[in-house]
């Protein structure tokens, strides 16, 4: 499954790891990315939207290995069984 938003910074990337989260705890197959398709890093505080980083923690879900900000490529779209 592919998430993508503007910035890559917090709505797909708070879509992927919350997609992960649930895929992993259910023993699903399916695992999620996220990409943007206009980055800002001078923007951005940090690699993840301060209220992601706020808000997942209340949900039980462990914030490691969140990466940074990707842009979106043909690649991913391609690749992509979902969007």
């Amino acid at each position: 499954v592919l998430f993508v938003c503007t910035g890559n910074y917090y709505r797909s990337r708070c879509a992927e790891i919350l997609f992960n989260h649930i895929a992993t705890k259910n023993e699903l197959p399916a695992r999620a990315i996220s990409r943007g398709f206009r980055l800002n890093p001078a923007k951005n505080k940090g690699v993840l939207s301060p209220h992601a980083t706020a808000w997942l923690p209340t949900l039980d879900i462990p914030l490691v290995n969140v990466g940074v900000p990707t842009a979106l490529t043909r690649d991913d779209l391609e690749a992509a069984t979902h969007i």
